[in-house]
This record gives structure tokens, C-alpha cells and sequence, in this order.
């Protein structure tokens, strides 16, 4: 990958994660309610911050990065294995699905081991329940007990969370992205 490809990738990522960041303190209010805690201006610089001075993101940014972690797994068990896998690039980011679930959860990890683990999991800020969507933790949820998932959402968030999906594709040129039918898009 070259360098302005690379910078661009990590801009991408950079770049929503601080959009998120900016707006995640304001996502749930009105603009009466807004103006009426920052102001007749709004919301014009971050002032939100963590315990440790870090700015925060919400579920949408996680998951993101969840779906990253995912291809990047995946990418890695194929090369290792040269070619020779049997899990799909979808089965590997259900799995980073389940790991993010998991930090929403509170739950820690149960095994010592496990090769296909995300490895932002273990980073401190990523385990932060952060308002996930009920249609997306219940769709997980029902992943993990092997039942039929159920999309009610009408939110924006899968949009953010596929965007590696794009990215990857852009590095890599040879890929072939296929919509849920088996349609090349």
C-alpha cells in the first residue's frame, strides 16, 4: 500500500472516530436542549472528556474499529493458512461482533487463548458500554443462541460500522466484495 493510500485509510478511521467523538455528547438531544446547556451557538468545540482526559466515542465508532479488527483477522488466518481456511471474512467479523458484545456486557473473557480473539479487545477505553442500539445488541444476542436475528433498526450506525469493508477494498484492488445475494457490488 503506498503512503498516501495508507494515510488516507487511517484518516478515514481517524477522521469519523473524531466526528463521533464530537457529536456523541449532544446524539440524544434536542436542539432546544442543546442551546439550552451550550448555548444559542450549540455545541462548538469538544469539552466532553473520560476520566483520563480522552475524548469519547460512542458504540458506533467501537464497532467500527470491531469491524476492522475483524477483516484484519481474517486477512491474517489466510495468509498464515495459505488460503487454506474455512472460516468466511463474515464469520470472522460475526466473531469481532461477539468480542465488542462482550465489552457491552461487562463480561470478561472466559479462556485464556483463542486465536481468532479481537485484539482491541483488551484495550480499556473500547470496554465502555457506550448507548448501543437494542436492535443491534439483540441481534448479537441472538447470534450467540444460534436464533433467527431480527432487524428492526432505523438507525445510521451500520453505515459507520462497514466503512473498513470500503477501505479494505480500496487496498486492496483485487478484492471482490459481493452484497448478501452473492452480487458482486
Amino acid at each position: 500500500m503506498n503512503v498516501n493510500l495508507c494515510d488516507r485509510v487511517s484518516g478515514s478511521l481517524i477522521g469519523g472516530a473524531i466526528g463521533d467523538a464530537l457529536g456523541y455528547p449532544i446524539e440524544f438531544m434536542s436542539l432546544k436542549a442543546i442551546r439550552q446547556k451550550y448555548g444559542d451557538k450549540g455545541y462548538t468545540y469538544y469539552q466532553e472528556f473520560n476520566n483520563s482526559g480522552k475524548a469519547v466515542i460512542s458504540d458506533d465508532t467501537q464497532m467500527t474499529l470491531f469491524t476492522a479488527n475483524g477483516l484484519l483477522n481474517y486477512i491474517t488466518r489466510v495468509t498464515l493458512t495459505n488460503g487454506c481456511h474455512w472460516q468466511t471474512l463474515v464469520e470472522f467479523v460475526t466473531l469481532a461482533y461477539k468480542d465488542w458484545l462482550k465489552t457491552q456486557e461487562g463480561v470478561a473473557y472466559y479462556y485464556d487463548f483463542d486465536p481468532f480473539k479481537c485484539w482491541i479487545r483488551d484495550i480499556k477505553e473500547l470496554n465502555v458500554r457506550r448507548a448501543p442500539g437494542n436492535t443491534c445488541i439483540s441481534a448479537l444476542q441472538s447470534l450467540d443462541m444460534w436464533r433467527e436475528v431480527q432487524n428492526d433498526s432505523k438507525g445510521c450506525g451500520g453505515v459507520m460500522r462497514v466503512a473498513p469493508i470500503g477501505l479494505l477494498a480500496a487496498v486492496d484492488m483485487q478484492s471482490t466484495i459481493k452484497d448478501y445475494y452473492g452480487k458482486e457490488v
